[in-house]
This record gives C-alpha cells, sequence and structure tokens, in this order.
C-alpha cells in the first residue's frame, strides 16, 4: 500500500525497539524520495503506484503464458458449448488438415494431423503407447504448464517403432515399471500434443490409424491393480476477458496447481507485493483506486507491448531465437510466443523461420506480387519435411489460415503439381490474384492485405540448425 506522511512520523518518534523493526520501512521511503528526485507524501505516492504498475507489468508478461494454457484447457474440458469436448488423460484427434476455420491455436499448420491430451499426474503416472508409423513422421510433445517443451516420443527423438512410456509427475515416488523409459513432467498439469504427417487427401485415412494407435492408461490401469483416490474438486474459475482482474486471479490458480521452478524465485518475490504467486489470491479490495488504476496501467502497457514484440519485422526472413520452445528465464519471449505461436516446438525438432516483410522491408500485402526462386539443389535442408505456410493476421496479432478459392495454404516438398524449371530451380508465386500461365501452379494465395510467412523445416539439418543453410530472398514484383 502507499505511504503517507503519518507513517513516516510514526516510525520515527516509535520507542527504540519498534524503530529497529521498522527500519526497513522507513528505508523504503527514503528510496522511493530519492529515485523521484523530489520530497513529500505526494512524490512518494507517485514513485509508489509507478513501482506498482511496473510490478503489473512484469507479472503480467509473466503470467500470460500460464493464462493462456489455462483458458486452452478450460475451453477443451469444461466449456460445454464447444463441439470438441476433452476429458483429462484422452486423447482427441483432428481427423482434418488446418483451414480457415481453425482457430483454437495460433499459427497452426497445414502439414499434420494433431492430437491433443491434457494430461492430470496429480495422482498417477500414466503410461502413453505409440504404434509403429514405418517411417512415417510424428512427434508427441510434452509441455509444462510455462509452455515449455519438456520431452518429446516420436521419429526423431524416440524413433517410429511401437513402444510404451511412462510419465510421472514431479515428486512422485512410488514403484514404476521395469524396463519402460520414464519421462518425468516438471508440472502436474501437461499439454501433451501430438502431430502426425498427412500426405495429401488420400493418406488421411492411414495417418488416421497412426492416431488411433496413441493411447493414454492410468498406471494403476495399465498394471490392473486398483487406482488411488481422486478428489472431487469444485468447478475451475471460468476466463472471463471482460474483467481484468480475471487475468490475476487465474494467474494465481495455475501457479498454485504447478508450482514454479526454483529460477522464477526473484521474479515471484515481487509479484507477491500484489498477491500473485502460488498459493495467493489476488484481491481487489486490499487496493485503493488509485492503486487500481496504477495496476490496469502496468497489465495495459504488458499487453500493448507483447502486441509489439509480436509485430516486430526485420528484412525478409527471421530466424527463431535458440531458445525457442524452452525458455528459462526468458519471460518476454515466452509470453510474445504463447501470443503469436503457441506450443511452439524446439529448433532441433522444427526450425520455424518467419517473415512480415519482403527483402527490401515492406510489409507483405496480398495486392503486391512477390517470389521466392529455390535453386536447383537449394531447397530447405531437413530430414523429415518442410512447407510455406502463408497466415492473415488477426487485431491482436494472431496468425490464422486465410481462405482462399484453390483451398491451398501451404507449399512444400509434398505439395503434387509444382513446376520446376529446366534446371531444377522452383519459384513459389505469392498475390491475391493468380498469375497467369504456367506460374499458376506454383500459386500460394494471400489475403487482399498484409499477411505473414512462416517456413517450417522438421528434423532441419545441421546446415539449417547451425546457420549455414540461408532462404532465399522475399522478392517483390
Amino acid at each position: 500500500m502507499v505511504f503517507d506522511a503519518l507513517e513516516m512520523t510514526h516510525i520515527v518518534t516509535h520507542p527504540a525497539t519498534e524503530r529497529a523493526r521498522l527500519l526497513p520501512k522507513l528505508l523504503a521511503i527514503c528510496s522511493l524520495l530519492l529515485a523521484t528526485g523530489t520530497s513529500g507524501p505526494a512524490a512518494a505516492e507517485d514513485a509508489a503506484l509507478r513501482r506498482l504498475a511496473d510490478v503489473a507489468e512484469r507479472a503480467y508478461v509473466y503470467g500470460f503464458p500460464l493464462y493462456e494454457m489455462y483458458r486452452i484447457r478450460y475451453g477443451a474440458l469444461y466449456d460445454t458449448k464447444r463441439v470438441w469436448h476433452q476429458v483429462p488423460n484422452h486423447f482427441v484427434h483432428v481427423r482434418a488438415l488446418a483451414g480457415p476455420q481453425s482457430r483454437a491455436v495460433t499459427a497452426p499448420n497445414n502439414d499434420t494431423l494433431y492430437s491433443s491430451a491434457w494430461l492430470d499426474l496429480a495422482t498417477e503416472p500414466l503410461v502413453v503407447h505409440v504404434p509403429d508409423t514405418a517411417g512415417r513422421y510424428y512427434s508427441l510433445a510434452f509441455m509444462d504448464f510455462y509452455t515449455n517443451n519438456f520431452a518429446y516420443i516420436g521419429r526423431r527423438a524416440t524413433g517410429t517403432k511401437a513402444g510404451d512410456y511412462v510419465v510421472a509427475g514431479p515428486g512422485w515416488q512410488g514403484r514404476l515399471p521395469p524396463g519402460l523409459p520414464v519421462i518425468r513432467a516438471p508440472t502436474p498439469a501437461v499439454w501433451l500434443l501430438g502431430r502426425t504427417l498427412v500426405d495429401g487427401a488420400d493418406d488421411l485415412a492411414a495417418a488416421h490409424a497412426v492416431q488411433d494407435g496413441y493411447r493414454i492408461t492410468p498406471l494403476s490401469t495399465w498394471r490392473k491393480e486398483p487406482g488411488p483416490d481422486k478428489p472431487a474438486g469444485a468447478a475451475p474459475l471460468a476466463p472471463d476477458p471482460g474483467d481484468p482482474w480475471n487475468f490475476f486471479r487465474i494467474v494465481d490458480l495455475a501457479l498454485t496447481e504447478n508450482p514454479p521452478p526454483p529460477r522464477d524465485a526473484a521474479a515471484l518475490r515481487d509479484f507477491a507485493a500484489i498477491g500473485i504467486g502460488p498459493g495467493l489470491h489476488f484481491d481487489t479490495a486490499k487496493f485503493s483506486a488509485a492503486e487500481l488504476q496504477a495496476l490496469r496501467q502496468g497489465m495495459d502497457e504488458a499487453a500493448d507491448g507483447l502486441k509489439r514484440a509480436g509485430s516486430i519485422r526485420s528484412k525478409g526472413w527471421n530466424r527463431p531465437p535458440a531458445d525457442l520452445g524452452n525458455y528459462g528465464t526468458d519471460y518476454n519471449l515466452r509470453a510474445v510466443v504463447a501470443l503469436v505461436g503457441l506450443a511452439a516446438l524446439e529448433p532441433v525438432e522444427a526450425m520455424y523461420l518467419g517473415a512480415d516483410t519482403d527483402s527490401s522491408g515492406r510489409t507483405l500485402d496480398g495486392r503486391e506480387h512477390y517470389h521466392i526462386h529455390f535453386s536447383a539443389g537449394g531447397l530447405p535442408p531437413c530430414d523429415a519435411f518442410w512447407s510455406l505456410t502463408l497466415y492473415e493476421i488477426d487485431a491482436d496479432k494472431r496468425a490464422f489460415l486465410a481462405a482462399n478459392p484453390i483451398d491451398r495454404y501451404s507449399i512444400g516438398d509434398r505439395t503434387k503439381g509444382l513446376v520446376y524449371d529446366e534446371h531444377g530451380a522452383l519459384e513459389i508465386v505469392i498475390a491475391h490474384h493468380p498469375p497467369a500461365g504456367a506460374r499458376r501452379a506454383n500459386w500460394l494465395p494471400a489475403p487482399d492485405g498484409p499477411f505473414r510467412l512462416s517456413l517450417r523445416c522438421y528434423q532441419p539439418k545441421p546446415a539449417l540448425l547451425q546457420g549455414r543453410y540461408h532462404l532465399p530472398d522475399i522478392v517483390r514484383g
């Protein structure tokens, strides 16, 4: 709460034993006064409000990925209005490739079928079974509640043979099956997101069979033993975008359910002052009107900052940061990715190279024409597959596939009918209106306005991972 002159007088005139106890509070007031370069109660209050706004801004950035995970899980498990209703520890499979209607997660790919499961590891481990995919690319990415990818099952990480894997929550000390690989989860709540490659419409049935082979079984059931008692629990708090304070209350719930790693202790010490942290409850009654206004200002500044960061543009292609998908204490990057590309994989599994501008730095716009020329032997170096996907951008900077007359949302190494020149080079044409002649076969349709490109390379080779391969320019005209 804000200090005033009466509090200062109380400290100074108090008996010596109490002055020693209250001295840190006096020093805090003095530091605020020195920081402003002025003196008096009004200056101290202004400084305190600025600090409050700063804490709220940093808490918003820190908590945004947790809020997004909570929001998406709530929609999947508890929102009865949704068609795709899930239950914990069970897969739900998307049977069609993503299109313009796919808006549950920002920047979906158009190459794989998604399989989603929300794991609850609070009471016992789970056994995840995968089938033999006969070489087909797939990945099951395990994401903790802080949006870090902490483990993978799949073609790159474990091969494509059938197998069983035990997934245990933090601190689990029980008996585990001998001989099975064990995955230790950092948080009790985990999002397991699967991707299964599809090679066109004719391949859908075979891809569905692979999806049907993914299974999740409680360890007690797998052992054919009685399972532990599970508390019923109350219905969780629903996300409410119309209530700004709902955000912090949900972050508190997420932090309580999924205790943060020790590396976050310093940040959380500051957030606790406003009621943000494990076991805490954000309560507006503890703040004055001026303090609530300062908190709201900090939140708004954080939200605006994330949108601006998600729109940072350079000339042409942007390489992903090395810590994409596993963020450590890079809370800003973690929050930006939660806004513009939640569930992004680590570069070793998939490289994402994005572009909002052409080679001269001008914003990509479908009313113009662009071409990308891959020379013979110069296609993206990947051990699995690559694709170039186009997205339109909404007001919140989220990216979604754009409707177009030929239902083509990406071009890649599995796109049928592409035309190469006599030297083996490939030129992709990007525009709102189709090009004339043979170039139409290589047309990637764009909306009638700004758009974003994303080049995905799954299982990238060292040349791409190490920066020795460079994508060709996006050339206007």
